[in-house]
């Protein structure tokens, strides 16, 4: 452990974190899940160790593109290594970090994860807090609003279900969840 300005650095291993439960009110992650073992430790150690109310920020890459972030190339999605360390050698590139330091991590596949680990999507209520403002007075908000004589969740259910399938497909994914209180 070191000190590094008014903070302190730890080196630790993702899926083990050495930290207490409940200890946190923020983490932030960015592009570290594709190169951890075990995703799904980490969403759940993450989880252990947030205050109740607290709030994770992720970011990682999507491996269901057609582009390899790490190498720059065109890429298969969720090809497997074996494939994927052949065709790397035929364009030239090292597989070493394929193999070393890259899981596959897509986007409903960690979506699922933090909903499994018990956390809570401020998307929801960021679209529950857009759908039903007040100041939202143009057409397409009113039209919005009233599709809720099929039931209230149905305009926040389409915003999702778009939202979902725009994010789905790039290369770049990010959560931003809460662990309740």
């Amino acid at each position: 452990m070191s000190a590094v300005g008014i903070g302190w650095t730890v080196g630790a291993v993702g899926e083990r974190l050495p930290f207490l439960d409940n200890a946190f009110d923020v983490i932030l992650s960015n592009q570290v899940l594709e190169h951890v073992e075990n995703p799904a430790a980490v969403i759940h150690g993450a989880y252990r160790v947030l205050k109740p109310g607290g709030y994770i920020f992720l970011a990682y890459g999507n491996y269901l593109l057609f582009w390899e972030l790490q190498y720059q190339v065109w890429w298969f999605p969720l090809l497997p290594k074996p494939i994927g360390d052949l065709y790397l050698k035929a364009v030239k590139r090292n597989s070493r970090f394929l193999h070393e330091a890259i899981t596959y991590t897509t986007f409903p596949t960690v979506r699922r994860t933090f909903f499994l680990a018990g956390f809570r999507c401020m998307r929801l209520k960021m679209y529950h807090d857009f759908v039903y403002s007040s100041e939202k007075r143009n057409l397409k908000w009113r039209l919005l609003k009233s599709m809720s004589i099929f039931g209230k969740a149905f305009p926040l259910s389409i915003l999702a279900s778009v939202d979902y399938l725009r994010r789905a497909f790039r290369t770049q994914a990010y959560e931003f969840k809460q662990k309740p209180f």
